[in-house]
This record gives C-alpha cells, structure tokens and sequence, in this order.
C-alpha cells in the first residue's frame, strides 16, 4: 500500500517554524488555485468555441487540441497546488502542536483557531468533531467556560471510537486534553506548566485511585510473576518479583471534576495505554517458586522457537502477532538475532556469532484496574504518569531471564502501552547503564515524557487520526523522530470503517512498509538514518538467524 507525502511529516530535536508564514503560504497557494479554477473554465469554454469552427476551418481542430493540452496542464497544476497546499496546512498544524507557546496559546482561545479551521482538502475542520456535532456546536456559540472544552475531549473520544476522526483529531484532542487536565488541577492551586504536565499528574492520581480500586476488588498485590520455556537453560525460569503497594491518593475527591477526569481517561486509556499501580520496593525480592508453592499455577510455558529475522522495521510490528490476547497472563517476547562473525586471523577457521536483541511488547490486554494480567488499564496510568509498573518491572526481569548480556545491542519496541513502556525503558539512565540499548521503535503511543539519550535512536509513529498518542497532552519530547501521519490511507481495506481503526497495528505496519518503499525522500531522511543505525548497531545480515522467548507474566495478589 502505497500513499502520498502530503500527510506525512517527520520532526526530530529542536525546530523552529514561523506557523504564521506557513498560513500565508497556505493561504496563497488557495487563491492561485482559485485563479487556476477560473482560467480552467475560460479555457474550456475557448475550446467549446474552437469546436464550432471544425467544419468551417482545417486549423480549428488544432486549436481544439492545442487548448486541451493547456487545460489538461493547468488541471494538473492546480492538483499539485491543491496537494502544496494541504501539506503545507497539516505542517502547520504539527509544528504548532510542537511549539509550547503555540499550544498555551492555543488553549486559551478555542477550536476556531486558524490553525485548526485551515482548510484541509480531506476535512473540513471548521465543523466540529464528529460525535455530538449539535450540541458541541451549542456550546461553542453560548459558552466559553471549561465544559465547552470537556464536551470537545468527550466528542474527540467518540468520534475516535467509533472511527469518525479526522487528519487533525489526535492534534486538537491533545491540546484540549491539557487544557482539560489543567481544569481538573486548578482548584488545587495548580499553574500551567509545559504543555502536558497537567496531563501526567493527572494521570498519576488517577493510577494512585486505580491502585486502590483493583486492591478493593482483587486485593493487594505482592508481587509480578513470570515464567518462560522450561525449568532450565537460558532464557527459562520461572521468577517472582515482590513488591509493595503504592499509597492510596484521594486528592481528587474533592475536585468536582473527579467524576468526569476518571472516565475520561478511562474511556482513552481502555483504547490501548499503559500503568501500574505498584512500585519497585528498596528491599524487593526476585524469588524462584518452590515446589510446596500452593498458588493456582499459570499455564503451560510457551517453549523458544525460532523466527523470521526482522530485518526491515516493519517486522517488528508484525512480531507482536501470535501473542496471547485478552487472558488472565500477560505475555512478553524477546527475539535473540545471531550473527556470524568472519573469521580472521586471530580466530582461523574459528566459528563465532554476535548476539543482539529485540524487546517486543504489546499493548493493553485488559480495561480492568489492577487484575492479575499486567497489561491492564492501571499499567496505562502509571505509563503516562511516568511512573514505574508492573509491567516494566516484567520486562525488566524477563530480560535477566533471557540472558541478555551488558554488552549486547537491545532495541525495544512497542504498540500502544507497548510503547510506553518501550519508550520509558529504552531512555531510562538505569537501564542504559545495564543494558547496551540502541533503539526503540513505538507506534500509537504516547511518550512525550520520554527523553532519549543520544546514544539512543528513537522512532515513534503517531497517526493524526489517533487519540492514543496524544494522551500525553504534548509534543514529543526532544531526541526522538517522530512521523507524523494521516493514517486514512493506511487502513486496512477489509477494516475500514470499524470502531478504533485508527489505532489498529496493521495502520502503523503499512505505514512501515510504505516508508521502507520510498527511496530518496527527502521528508523521510531522518527515518532512514534511524533505520541504518537499528540495522547497523544490532549487526542484521541476511545470515542471522533468530529465536524467540515468549515470557508469561501475571500480578500475585494476596
């Protein structure tokens, strides 16, 4: 599948865009398109009168046709015109998500910005979201006030759910988000700060209130349990992390938009965010069950087998297909890459391989709070709160378990939650000083916390139609390149229209697999550069042959 580049913007590190230039641009081209569209329909109505003339003069059909030729030239024109002009409009619309004061601008006024009513040639983004068009469009007229605004995430949310989102939901729904976020905060005293920081402890109430109800209904959580393989060898055991529970925070009792905080994000962190309402303890424990141990065993481990080598990053994704989904056991996969390393003379006819890894974690498998499956809504608070989880603790021990060693290349890569949880342990400093991590691939996640160390080449994949990523409340943190799409192109066909199809992995893999097509794009530069440095640090050849351990993991609760 095989897309145009109007849709597609990539930003990496610091840029500084004058979005006012880019509106006049925008502005400019539509009135040479315009002026296009009026010397079109003189030119064809010169034709009409060169064709009157066919029978009376031999020339008159040279005519017609030398006027065809112009028309069809000035047609084709206008197209590319058109298409500038949409790009340059959806550029305009990144790179002010992108610019901190832009957005606190743009928070304070409402959706009838003109960054976001330009006139893109697929949406026409002076109506409101879809969802409850009639009565966002009430509130929009006769309020101003906080609800008009919570009334527009609530119409993002509908309109994402049930696949009505356009080209720049995702953009306006994380500025409203913020804005929201900081209604909810205000009462307390709070200021604004960088664009989605009242998001992140929004998120973190809401997982310390999570951490609370899942320990009322499951009970308290003692530890993380993984398992993989059998009861030997590398990359098999069977561990237990302990841990202790998190304090229970009621500090949004009092705020009267309790109610309406949590289901929002419960509503968007149920599409496929992560958190974890337990924290690594100074004194925690990684244990190995004994036999007497009388808790309900977990389910039959899945043994190590060998994969296709992912060799293009589009693979990756594929990777995660084959995983449980939906049980009561989390599940995990590390593919271990082995190399061949020619001979030399040091080594003559010596036979030894380098080992590289690839971390691969899915997203949410549960919309429950604080079950026995780590892949749960409570993991998606923590994740965007920043803060640890159970399921990054998971990560973390099965990557002890697979062996992985301190000099070995690591990429992590992950879907939704995935990707949080990618994303916070590949820029994690503690991580860095343990594992020789250099990548990380995330699709559909929201990781503008995330800030990646040099040595760390981060991608993250954010469709524009797509809530998930803009649960940050921000832009994408310095370091990390990030695409921006309009992922309508990329749907599967056979998914078309369905509900949340805007954050299906296939979008993000066809995206993948159309940028891995595209040669010398200018716009896809640093893409490329980042998939060079994967391919380059981890020593993928066509030689390398790769195994996969699948880790079960689930909470023990008390």
């Amino acid at each position: 599948m095989r897309s145009d580049m109007n849709r597609i913007v990539v930003t990496s590190g610091p840029t500084h865009v004058d979005t006012d230039a880019l509106i006049m641009a925008c502005t400019r081209l539509r009135e040479s398109e315009e002026s296009l569209s009026a010397l079109i329909a003189s030119t064809r109505s010169a034709q009409d009168h060169a064709r009157l003339g066919i029978g009376l003069s031999p020339t008159a059909y040279t005519a017609v046709s030398a006027i065809e030729e112009v028309a069809s030239l000035m047609t084709y024109l206008r197209a590319k015109l058109s298409a500038f002009a949409d790009s340059i409009a959806y550029c305009a619309a990144i790179y002010s998500g992108a610019d901190s004061r832009a957005v606190a601008l743009l928070s304070s006024t409402h959706n009838d910005s003109p960054i976001f009513n330009l006139n893109l040639s697929q949406s026409n983004l002076k109506e409101p979201a879809p969802g409850f068009p009639m009565i966002a469009q009430w509130l929009r007229e006769n309020t101003w006030d906080v609800r008009s605004r919570n009334l527009d995430v609530l119409s993002a949310i509908l309109a994402f759910m049930f696949g009505r989102s356009d080209g720049l939901t995702a953009l306006r729904f994380e500025r409203d988000l913020d804005a929201f976020s900081f209604g909810v905060l205000h009462p307390f005293g709070a200021w604004r700060g960088v664009p989605g920081s009242s998001t992140k402890q929004v998120a973190g109430y809401a997982a310390s209130w999570s951490s609370g109800i899942g320990a009322l209904f499951f009970g308290n959580v003692t530890g993380v349990e993984i398992q993989t393989g059998s009861s030997s060898g590398a990359g098999r055991g069977h561990r237990i992390i302990k841990a202790v529970k998190e304090g229970f925070a009621p500090i949004l009792a009092a705020s009267p938009h309790t109610p309406f905080a949590l289901s929002v994000l419960s509503i968007v962190g149920g599409v496929g965010q992560g958190v974890g309402a337990i924290r690594l303890h100074p004194t925690q424990r990684v244990v190995t069950p004994s036999a007497s141990d009388i808790r309900p065993a977990m389910s039959a481990p899945t043994p190590i087998s060998t994969v296709d080598t992912p060799l293009k990053p589009s693979q990756l994704l594929e990777s995660l297909s084959g995983l449980k989904s939906g049980g009561e056991e989390g599940q995990i996969k590390i593919i271990q890459h082995s190399t061949p390393i020619p001979s030399d003379a040091s080594s003559p006819g010596g036979s030894r391989t380098r080992s590289s890894w690839s971390v691969v974690i899915r997203g949410t498998q549960k919309w429950s709070v604080g079950g026995s499956n780590p892949q749960d809504m409570l993991t998606n608070f923590e994740g965007v709160a920043g803060r640890e989880s159970d399921q990054s603790r998971a990560v973390l021990e099965a990557m002890k378990m697979a062996g992985i060693k301190a000099d070995e290349p690591v990429e992590f890569v992950g879907h939704s939650q995935g990707g949080i949880i990618a994303a916070q342990l590949a820029t994690s400093s503690d991580v860095n000083q343990k594992y020789h991590v250099v990548s990380a691939l995330t699709a559909g996640s929201p990781i503008g916390g995330s800030q990646a160390p040099s040595q760390v080449h981060v991608l993250a994949l954010e469709n524009t139609r797509d809530l998930v990523p803009a649960l940050d409340g921000g832009a994408t943190s310095q370091g990390v390149t990030t695409v921006h799409f309009d992922g309508q192109t990329y749907i599967p066909a056979e998914k078309q229209g369905q509900n949340l199809v805007a954050h299906d992995i296939e979008t993000y893999r066809n995206l993948l697999g159309d940028i891995e097509g595209r040669q010398n794009e200018p716009g896809l530069t640093k893409v490329k550069e980042w998939e060079e440095h994967r391919t380059e640090s981890l020593g993928l050849t066509e030689q390398t042959t790769s195994q996969a351990y699948v880790f079960d993991t689930r909470r023990i609760h008390d």
